[in-house]
C-alpha cells in the first residue's frame, strides 16, 4: 500500500523533458490523486541552476530562476507549493556537514514521513485514507495550474 509518491526531479532537466513522460506523469497523477495518496516533489541540483544558490545555498529560496523552474514542475507534476521542495545536493562539495544545505532535505523528508503517519494514523482510526482534496494553506491556484 502507498502512503506518499515522493518524484526527486533534477531542477535542469525540466525544460528537456520530453512528452510521452509527461504523459506518464499525467496518468500516474490521475491514479494518486484517485486513491487519495499524498504527493511531494524534491528538486536536485538548484545550484547547478542558478550561480546565486551555488554561491549561498541559503538563496534557494530568493532565486528567481529556482523558483520559476519550481512553478513549472508544479505545473507539470500537478503539485502543490508546500508539496515542492528545491534543495541542493552534495556532490562535489564533499561530505562536510552543512546545514544550509541540510535544512531543505530534511523538511522534505519530515514532510514525507508526516504524510505516511497520517495515512497510517488515519487507517487505525477509520479504516480508510484522509481525503487530500483541499488547498493548502498559502496555495492560491494559478492560472495554469493542473486540475487535481
Amino acid at each position: 500500500m502507498v502512503h506518499c509518491v515522493i518524484y526527486i526531479v533534477d531542477i535542469c532537466s525540466l525544460s528537456t523533458m520530453d512528452k510521452t513522460l509527461k504523459e506518464k506523469i499525467i496518468r500516474l497523477q490521475q491514479y494518486e490523486i484517485d486513491s487519495d495518496i499524498q504527493r511531494v516533489l524534491i528538486l536536485t541540483k538548484c545550484d547547478e541552476l542558478c550561480d546565486s544558490v551555488k554561491n549561498d545555498v541559503t538563496n534557494i529560496y530568493k532565486s528567481k530562476k529556482v523558483c520559476d523552474e519550481a512553478e513549472n514542475a508544479r505545473h507539470i507534476f500537478g503539485i502543490a507549493r508546500g508539496n515542492t521542495h528545491p534543495v541542493v545536493n552534495y556532490g562535489e562539495r564533499g561530505s562536510e556537514i552543512n546545514p544550509a544545505m541540510n535544512v531543505p532535505v530534511l523538511l522534505a523528508l519530515k514532510q514525507c514521513v508526516d504524510f505516511s503517519n497520517e495515512y497510517i494514523e488515519q487507517q487505525m482510526k477509520y479504516g480508510s485514507p484522509m481525503k487530500y482534496d483541499a488547498p493548502m494553506e498559502n496555495d492560491a491556484p494559478m492560472k495554469n495550474d493542473v486540475p487535481m
